[in-house]
């Protein structure tokens, strides 16, 4: 009988449970809405849902599901498997989710992390494979980290370590989401593109944006890009302190850890070259020159399946 694992992603908007090979291969996947202003209690009969199809396909196929691993934003104890905060979620603070998971299953559940569950991912089958001292951020609408060394993924005595999104880069910037000002989130995240695209376009030094704005386009990320690469000026100057941030921010990581490989994913990271160029010349200017120019930076490779594949993994 083939065994496989359940590798499940919870994250604020959705939320996903795949059937994962003991070679990172997605042989089944589910998902739906995770509905998180609702109580903790319907969304993990959500989830219970979706491990349960999970189940039931492996029953179907004859495979023997050996675990289940779960990847949440916030601050996960790995050791007791208790959801101790998930931010842009309902009341979610000291739940017992591993507790609750185990009773309705019967099969060991594992907790962590979903930027730590994707750095995992990465490691084990993704853009990290072969090597052993990795950071891997996510620029989404926050800025996450999962660190890497030896070989060993870090967590911290308070399960906190890779927060680095939360590193203070400017004295005043920006309130963050944490209540600080001037984090590395609250400067270079999607949020805050979003944030100086607003801003362009209300104090009309956009036209390219502005036009978009008015034809229906979101204001995000993406159509920061996209008018950038269609030569707005406007857009370009956001792009690229975005970049000088990034830069900044991933050249003190570089000093602290001096990793072999940092692995950038989430929704900026597919804007491509227009950002890893930049980012690789800001960290050549800023970073020490031995780790600076020791490192590589590149993009993930396992896009939105990395926190799924890395949480089968935590077994």
């Amino acid at each position: 009988m083939k065994k496989v694992r359940i590798g499940f992603d919870l994250g604020g908007t959705n939320m996903g449970a795949a059937l994962v090979s003991y070679e990172g291969e997605i042989l089944y996947i589910t998902d739906c809405p995770t509905l998180g202003s609702e109580p903790p209690e319907k969304v993990i009969g959500r989830m219970k849902t979706l491990i349960r199809n999970c189940l039931d396909e492996a029953q179907r196929k004859g495979f023997e599901v050996v675990s289940i691993g779960i990847g949440c934003p916030g601050v996960i104890d790995t050791a007791s498997g208790v959801v101790r905060t998930l931010p842009n979620l309902y009341n979610w603070t000291n739940i017992e989710l591993r507790r609750i998971l185990t009773e309705e299953f019967s099969v060991h559940v594992s907790l962590d992390n979903d930027v730590r569950v994707a750095a995992l991912g990465e490691f084990y089958f993704g853009a990290g494979k072969g090597y052993n001292n990795i950071l891997c951020i996510t620029l989404g609408t926050g800025i996450g980290g999962g660190i890497i060394l030896n070989g060993q993924l870090m967590r911290g005595p308070t399960f906190s370590m890779g927060e680095i999104g939360h590193m203070t880069l400017l004295k005043g910037g920006p309130q963050c989401g944490c209540g600080n000002y001037g984090c590395f989130e609250a400067l270079a995240s999607a949020t805050a593109i979003a944030r100086n695209a607003k801003e362009s376009i209300e104090t009309g030094k956009s036209d390219e944006m502005k036009k978009r704005f008015e034809a229906g386009e979101k204001i995000n990320a993406y159509m920061v890009t996209q008018a950038a690469q269609n030569g707005d000026p406007e857009a370009k100057r956001i792009i690229r302190e975005t970049t000088e941030w990034i830069g900044i921010g991933l050249s003190n990581a570089i000093n602290l850890l001096n990793p072999e490989l940092i692995i950038i994913g989430g929704g900026v990271a597919l804007a491509g070259d227009i950002l890893f160029e930049p980012i690789r010349q800001e960290i050549a200017k800023r970073a020490l020159k031995i780790p600076g120019s020791f490192v590589k930076v590149v993009p993930a490779k396992l896009g939105d399946s990395a926190g799924m594949v890395g949480a089968s993994t935590l077994i």
